[in-house]
């Protein structure tokens, strides 16, 4: 897979439909009361695949609070939906032909026809015919006498056959009668209890991706289809909750598996056998829960394992992934050792981890229930917690040694125990729009001393203890509340900060923000009156934030979906609160790359005589990439993948390092593959 081209679009792109030339997307806001922005369709003509260019855009214009998602094509027309109607647009002019509206599910049954159910407990349906988008008519109701409240999902399978998919039961339908669909034979999924919302017929198979596999089903036979097999992914390629609900398409003879965050698996299918051939990804993706010692910074990867990084005299280079044989979904530093949520196999565990200079061992490990997650108290190192979501009940469990673990007691949250915190001697649970307060969390014996409404703006909320302050993060906002006794919770402060607002940390008097793009930075140093001072852009989907010293400068490692960003917290002479500066950012795409790749940085440093030097696996320079003016304002430079003398370099592992005058600013690895 190599990529020839790439063109900046407005964010979320939701979908996207190639006819002929041209390639349509539609860009998905998501909107709500906050979000200033529309959702929008664009029109690129990709008849020079090199240089695609955006020939038309429009903005679809929808009362607030919809949403436009799910672009898709008839002969005649393209058509996308929103939470209450089906929008039919003109492929020529992107305006809108036709709009169906109270419809419950809608799927496409033919070139031209579809399918929209309009009572899910009779199991009552229409069918539409779109043959003339600007005329298209009902043509009358079907009854398909299914004993599930569900439509599922519907694939059109030859010229008159429909393939229903209802959780884990796949139907197929004679269609011959428009009106009178006659049930030709049913076949049961084989692996994990769940419905398939993407599946993809092609030729006489059918492909439903799973979150740790495809399964194929054999149509040829219509009365007695038949599952060829369950093809699970290794799991040292890829992290598998993100490889549910996504698309297996085919093209020129072969099979591609596009994944939420982890690129595209290439596979061949011959003789019912699917076959990995490839794949499309990123060198790491980076996930939540970093920790940093004196010299390294290890975090998930959406791999598997972990990635290790060295971090000196203000860079960041990739040490390693370890751990490839596990995946892992939440760590803390715990004293002297790592406490990780972690896969060994198909289940859940409790794993203890020693580490010294990036290397980390397994010490011990024990399996947790389904449904249950792990916590730390930092104040606390020989105790950690246990919330299963299942039951409702949080455990805490004490340890002298890692090798004799025991629970020391179990409480009830009822309701959903999404997060809690330690304010004082009181212990806060959040769960069902209520938080309850236990005392006597350090004792063998914790009570359940009140439950609070909870008075915050969002009935979806997150809870933190910052310095006996408890900080409540909600989807667009951030409330700071003072707490003089358990159940007295007083509202200090309302920090507007836009979109999907996840955890805020705190560091000296500065509180940042994360949501989207974006880390905003607020000055705490009067909970009353916090004072914003801006925001730090980013270049990928913010995860986490670690603060640390280096030579008595204050600095943090902002970690990315796709890079890490070093920042120096720097306080002026006067005192005056001011923005971190983002001293390096670097990251290169695609990664792996054949035979081209842009390396994109971001730094304060860089002057004029700012390069790129690329070395090979031994360490010795194949290239020097001295930047324009143009390039150093673009924050990004190409590499033709060849050396000094232009000629291609071979396959393999590069470091490329950013230097501005004598002092190296970051490095990174990449990989090309031929």
């Amino acid at each position: 897979l190599t990529k020839l081209t790439s063109l900046a679009i407005a964010e979320h792109a939701d979908s996207i439909v190639k006819r002929g030339n041209f390639v349509y997307i539609l860009k998905n806001n998501m909107s709500d009361d906050n979000s200033p922005e529309p959702s929008m369709l664009f029109k690129i003509d990709v008849t020079d695949v090199q240089n695609p260019a955006i020939v038309l855009s429009t903005v679809i214009d929808l009362p607030t609070g919809d949403y436009a998602k799910k672009l898709q094509a008839f002969d005649n027309a393209l058509w996308f939906r929103n939470p209450v109607s089906i929008s039919l647009v003109d492929p020529e002019n992107l305006e809108i032909i036709a709009t169906l509206n109270d419809f419950h599910g809608f799927h496409p049954i033919q070139n031209n026809r579809a399918i929209a159910m309009v009572d899910s407990e009779d199991q009552l349906y229409t069918i539409y015919d779109f043959s003339d988008p600007a005329n298209y008519y009902e043509v009358g109701m079907l009854t398909l006498n299914q004993t599930e409240e569900t439509w599922g999902s519907f694939e059109p399978y030859g010229d008159h056959y429909v393939v229903q998919i209802i959780d884990t039961v796949l139907i197929l339908y004679d269609t011959i009668d428009i009106l009178n669909w006659q049930l030709v034979s049913t076949v049961n999924q084989t692996e994990l209890v769940m419905p398939a919302t993407f599946c993809s017929v092609i030729g006489e198979y059918l492909f439903v991706p799973k979150s740790i596999g495809i399964e194929i089903f054999n149509l040829a036979d219509v009365a007695n289809p038949y599952s060829v097999g369950f093809f699970p992914v290794d799991p040292s390629y890829f992290y598998p909750i993100f490889l549910n609900n996504c698309n297996v398409v085919n093209w020129q003879n072969h099979i591609y598996w596009g994944t939420i965050f982890d690129g595209i698996f290439h596979y061949t299918f011959e003789d019912e056998l699917l076959s990995l051939i490839d794949t499309c990804c990123p060198e790491y993706m980076l996930m939540y829960c970093p920790i940093k010692d004196e010299e390294h910074y290890i975090t998930i990867s959406a791999g598997s394992g972990l990635d290790t990084f060295t971090i000196e005299n203000s860079s960041i280079s990739h040490q390693e992934r370890i751990l490839t044989e596990y995946n892992f979904d939440k760590m803390d530093s715990l004293g002297d050792c790592i406490l990780a949520r972690y896969y060994p196999d198909q289940n859940a565990h409790v794993g203890f981890f020693s580490y010294e200079n990036g290397a980390i061992m397994q010490e011990a490990s024990f399996l947790l229930p389904e449904g249950a997650w792990i916590y730390v108290n930092p104040s606390e190192l020989t105790a950690f917690y246990v919330v299963n979501y299942f039951d409702h009940t949080i455990r805490k469990y004490s340890f002298e040694d890692i090798t004799n673990i025991t629970e020391v007691w179990q409480i009830t949250a009822y309701g959903y125990p999404a997060q809690f915190t330690f304010i004082g001697d009181f212990m806060y649970a959040a769960g069902n729009n209520v938080l309850y307060v236990f005392s006597g969390f350090e004792s063998n014996n914790p009570v359940h001393v009140t439950t609070i409404n909870a008075p915050f703006s969002s009935d979806d909320f997150g809870i933190q203890n910052i310095e006996d302050y408890l900080i409540v993060s909600m989807d667009t906002c951030v409330e700071i509340y003072s707490v003089s006794t358990p159940e007295n919770l007083q509202l200090l402060s309302h920090l507007d900060a836009g979109n999907d607002v996840s955890d805020v940390r705190k560091h000296g008097s500065y509180l940042y923000v994360p949501c989207y793009y974006a880390l905003h930075v607020y000055d705490v140093s009067d909970y009353d009156n916090p004072i914003y001072l801006g925001y730090i852009p980013l270049n990928s989907q913010y995860r986490d934030i670690v603060f640390y010293e280096e030579n008595g400068v204050e600095k943090a490692i902002i970690q990315q979906a796709e890079c890490l960003t070093m920042v120096t917290i720097q306080p002026t002479e006067a005192g005056e609160p001011v923005l971190p500066v983002v001293e390096c950012t670097l990251a290169n795409y695609p990664n792996p790359f054949n035979p081209e790749t842009t390396i994109y940085f971001e730094t304060t440093n860089a002057h004029e005589s700012a390069q790129i030097e690329i070395f090979n696996a031994k360490g010795q320079k194949v290239k020097q990439l001295q930047m324009t003016n143009d390039e150093l304002r673009a924050g990004s430079v190409h590499w033709d993948g060849t050396d000094s003398a232009n000629q291609p370099v071979t396959s393999g592992v590069y470091l490329y390092q950013l230097k501005a005058g004598s002092k190296t600013l970051g490095q990174k690895k990449c990989l090309l593959l031929k």
